[in-house]
């Protein structure tokens, strides 16, 4: 789930669960207060309406009993000094909280409730006040009351007055208390809502930001293994994930430096070996002129050809070294000129064709295209694969009859130019490594092979831009085939 849906959930959740058990808690605390009024005070109406008015409440719990006092006053006045009668109407009014109140010519005949006659004197309205029976008269202060009066005249013609007294503060505290406890209720939903929501929220946002937090301190400290896990797919999730692509990442430039860094030690290993060779050959024969070991002219000039070859060697290694070193750094201009390669590579084999048969190789090539095909290259540098790749094969061809092949021929958009000798052929642990810069196997690494090891790195990198690919394919003791492709530019 996404942080943004995981927002709004939290947002409708905060929104619409606290309003909805609201509701539920009001419908029961409204069940309950209805039940509670009908129970004691024998009142048949709404909850809603006790809350709202509940004067109203108050003034109609108690309507029958002022119906009858009415019926009593207009059909049989003398009733209402019948104290039976009267005590039976007030007994009716008890258990409401009210009482009835008889009061002729100013004169109280008869108080529901002991010890009110004092406080009612000053508070009951006179005779002839125009109060509703029906709906009475509140009066406030620290014990309230709702009065309902209704006068008459009795039988010897003395202003009578009936009052229906009920005390409001029993029931106020009532709805006091219920809404006091609907506000808790409420707070409470409140609370609960927000804690589950921010345990959610914790879970889904802060622990997976405590692990990227860890991570990223075990990187810090080089810890380059420690992966971490994203348990989410939103946002948070996504963050996690790409992170641990850059952790993959910068180990595999962490592992790419060590490697580089070993291939160079291993690359000044090599020359020093490289450079020792010669410089000792060159080193030796020239103490051997000075201590004048050569004595004759022929001796002496075997040493100092010796002593030109070997630094001929060095100057070879020296050069490869910087040609490879600026291919590596990017740091050339290769001269691009459309060529085409049949005639080209004819006059490559042409060059090389006499050395060979002086070395006592077959050496043939073979022009297999259907017709001529242009390549954008440097000719010079083409020279210099040509000339590498076949050199390579005469240096480690150890046949009494050496043979060398090149077939050119078409492959797609391609050319594809194939080496092919029968000399003892590279290994199969060995053949995946051979285009690598100072790369021999161990048995050819020797004097009578010479060499610098670069010979095909250089040819790899000249290839690759130039666009192309090259590949080698070997069996040992059957030979060594290298195939190269370049881009076709276009057709005469």
């Amino acid at each position: 789930m996404n942080l943004k849906k995981r927002l709004g959930i939290a947002f409708v959740i905060i929104v619409i669960l606290p309003i909805a058990m609201v509701m539920i808690s009001l419908d029961f605390l409204s069940a309950y207060l209805g039940d509670s009024f009908k129970r004691n005070y024998e009142y048949e109406g709404g909850t809603l309406e006790i809350i709202a008015n509940p004067m109203n409440v108050v003034n109609r719990m108690t309507h029958r009993e002022a119906d009858q006092i009415v019926q009593y006053a207009d059909e049989r006045p003398e009733d209402l000094e019948n104290e039976r009668i009267l005590s039976g109407i007030n007994d009716k009014l008890i258990p409401m909280d009210s009482f009835l109140v008889v009061r002729e010519d100013g004169e109280f005949i008869y108080v529901g409730k002991e010890g009110m006659e004092k406080s009612l004197e000053d508070i009951l309205p006179a005779y002839g006040s125009n109060i509703s029976i029906e709906n009475g008269v509140y009066y406030g202060g620290s014990d309230p009351l709702l009065i309902k009066q209704h006068d008459y005249i009795s039988d010897d013609n003395k202003e009578g007055s009936v009052f229906i007294v009920s005390k409001v503060s029993v029931i106020l505290p009532q709805l006091k208390s219920t809404m006091r406890l609907l506000i808790i209720i409420g707070v409470a939903i409140l609370l609960i809502t927000a804690i589950l929501l921010i345990l959610w929220l914790y879970d889904g946002i802060t622990v997976p930001v405590k692990r990227l937090k860890k991570a990223m301190n075990e990187l810090k400290e080089g810890n380059l293994n420690y992966k971490i896990e994203s348990s989410s797919k939103d946002e948070i999730g996504e963050l996690c994930d790409d992170f641990d692509a850059m952790r993959i990442q910068l180990k595999d430039l962490v592992n790419e430096q060590i490697s580089r860094e070993k291939r160079t030690r291993e690359m000044l290993s090599n020359v020093s070996h490289d450079l020792k060779t010669p410089l000792t050959a060159i080193k030796g024969y020239a103490e051997g002129l000075l201590d004048g070991i050569a004595v004759n002219p022929k001796m002496q000039e075997k040493y100092m050809r010796t002593i030109w070859n070997k630094a001929n060697d060095m100057q070879e290694l020296t050069d490869d070294l910087s040609f490879y070193a600026r291919l590596e750094n990017d740091d050339y201009a290769l001269d691009f000129r459309e060529t085409g390669i049949g005639e080209y590579l004819k006059e490559r084999a042409d060059d090389v064709l006499f050395d060979m048969k002086e070395k006592g190789f077959d050496f043939s090539f073979e022009n297999l295209l259907s017709a001529e095909k242009i390549v954008a290259i440097d000719r010079k540098q083409m020279k210099r694969v040509f000339s590498n790749i076949v050199w390579n094969s005469v240096k480690y061809n150890d046949k009494e009859k050496g043979e060398i092949s090149v077939k050119l021929e078409e492959d797609g958009d391609f050319v594809k130019i194939t080496f092919a000798d029968n000399g003892p052929g590279v290994s199969e642990d060995a053949l995946p490594h051979i285009f690598e810069r100072f790369y021999r196997e161990d048995t050819a690494r020797n004097t009578k092979t010479g060499g610098t090891g670069l010979g095909l790195a250089i040819v790899k990198k000249i290839v690759e831009v130039h666009d192309g690919n090259i590949s080698a394919l070997s069996k040992e003791g059957e030979g060594l085939t290298v195939i190269v492709k370049l881009p076709v530019k276009l057709s005469k």
